[in-house]
């Protein structure tokens, strides 16, 4: 129509060059940025899944090699190193102690008990701060610190670099880690963050099985001392035998067993012949010689499941499981006979000793009672010692 034009809707785009030419877009840039994007996406998944799977391994640890061991065996894949050590600050914070150290190849010079004061050394700053350290050349290091026994060992054994990571439990430092590498110049900024992610996580597992640690060797040391109150409460501290009332005690137990079982008992009370005039002629240390000597000699007699006691002074108390009076009484004449040929003393001095024995066997019939038992042992010792001694007799029925 008159006056009036089609309008031409046109596309705006970016002044061009001068070329008077369209501007087209970066399609290669915008895939090329995409590849690099699912990369780094991918390579952040691969990282975490390997955080993951580092700390799922190594909180399976309880005792501290178990927890520093899972370490070494899994941060391989986050920090190389080829050789890994574990110093913790000692009770009252003034030393790190090295605990533990571990490579694949190393012969180990720097070792598990090396101590360094904390107060003015280079780890002082790494425990404050909390902030890894990198030393690039350890030779370098060394040249500028000759006094670091330390770095003299580790130089020594081949190691070139090292990271150390602080160990901070609760906000409390407790140790380092050393990570060291036969090369110069293997760290960097990346190794660091890598041990940061897993700082706080690492540094409480550390602490927790250090202090389970203690917690199990706290608790053995009372079981050792619990065991050894028993030891004393129930044994003879100088013959190493059952003690009065432990003896009596495995009479009552046994003569029990005895009449339920049906089973024949019997106690033998043994006495050392003449023991005061051997105290009074060589003395009690010549004395607790023959005691111990009789009581030892005694034991190795007796068969599984019999029991000697020292009953008191010289006297010895047994407790056999017999067939018979018969049994009973060969058991009684094997003992005395093996007492019989014993030598006390030295080459210039050789004492004898023998032993007067009462037997007395137990009467199911009658439901005798261990004091009634040993009254009657004890009857027939009377016996034989006025049978001039070193013999054995039987109480009748």
């Amino acid at each position: 129509p008159c006056g009036y034009r089609d309008e031409v809707t046109s596309t705006p785009h970016e002044p061009d060059s001068g070329s008077g030419q369209p501007h087209e877009p970066d399609v290669a840039g915008v895939e090329l940025s995409m590849a690099e994007l699912q990369l780094r996406i991918a390579e952040d998944y691969e990282r975490e899944r390997r955080l993951a799977h580092i700390f799922e391994t190594i909180v399976q640890g309880l005792y501290l090699e178990e927890v520093l061991d899972e370490i070494f065996e899994s941060f391989h894949t986050l920090i190389p190193y080829d050789r890994m050590d574990c110093a913790l600050l000692n009770h009252d914070r003034t030393q790190l102690v090295a605990r533990w150290g571990r490579s694949d190849d190393l012969q180990l010079r720097l070792k598990p008990g090396f101590a360094a004061h904390v107060a003015g050394s280079s780890l002082e700053q790494v425990l404050t701060s909390g902030e890894p350290r990198i030393i690039d050349d350890l030779a370098e290091y060394f040249r500028l610190h000759p006094d670091s026994k330390s770095t003299r060992l580790i130089i020594a054994e081949g190691i070139r670099s090292s990271l150390t990571c602080p160990l901070i439990a609760n906000g409390i430092p407790v140790g380092v880690l050393f990570f060291s590498s036969l090369e110069p110049r293997t760290y960097d900024a990346t190794h660091e963050e890598a041990f940061l992610r897993l700082a706080s996580v690492v540094s409480i597992l550390v602490e927790k099985s250090r202090l389970y640690e203690e917690l199990a060797l706290l608790n053995q040391e009372l079981t050792e001392a619990r065991d050894l109150l028993k030891e004393r409460a129930t044994h003879d501290d100088l013959t190493g035998i059952w003690n009065r009332a432990a003896i009596l005690a495995h009479l009552d137990t046994r003569l029990k067993q005895a009449a339920r079982q049906r089973r024949a008992l019997a106690v033998a009370m043994i006495d050392i012949d003449h023991f005061k005039s051997v105290n009074d002629t060589y003395g009690h240390q010549v004395g607790d010689e023959v005691l111990r000597g009789v009581a030892v000699t005694i034991q190795g007699v007796l068969r599984a499941g019999d029991e000697i006691g020292r009953y008191g002074g010289e006297e010895f108390l047994v407790v056999a499981e017999v067939a018979d009076r018969s049994e009973a009484v060969g058991l009684a004449q094997r003992l005395r006979a093996t007492v019989e040929v014993l030598r006390f003393g030295d080459e210039d001095r050789q004492i004898s000793a023998t032993v007067s024995i009462g037997v007395a066997k137990a009467r199911p019939q009658r439901h005798d009672t261990p004091r009634e038992l040993i009254r009657r042992a004890d009857a027939a010792l009377y016996e034989a010692k006025h049978a001039g001694r070193n013999c054995v007799i039987l109480a009748g029925d």
